[in-house]
């Protein structure tokens, strides 16, 4: 996203960093990536927990790319 651009969303607040980060993928790249991982390890996440994920894809904790694993 070019944040400097007056004729695309202009009028809207820039992203903090200056990146709007959205990790959705497209349509054939989100089968692809299904087919492959069935044999992923998986979790059961609660509602915040999904909240979160949801938030970090579509780009609500922007310039966040990830979640930091504590230790």
């Amino acid at each position: 996203m070019n944040i400097d651009n007056p004729q695309s969303h202009g009028h809207l607040i820039a992203p903090h960093g200056g990146e709007l980060v959205d990790l959705t993928l497209d349509e054939g790249n989100a089968a692809d990536l299904k087919a492959r991982s069935k044999d992923f390890p998986s979790w059961d996440l609660t509602s915040r927990q999904i909240r979160d994920l949801e938030l970090l894809l579509s780009g609500g904790f922007s310039p966040l790319r990830g979640f930091h694993e504590s230790r």
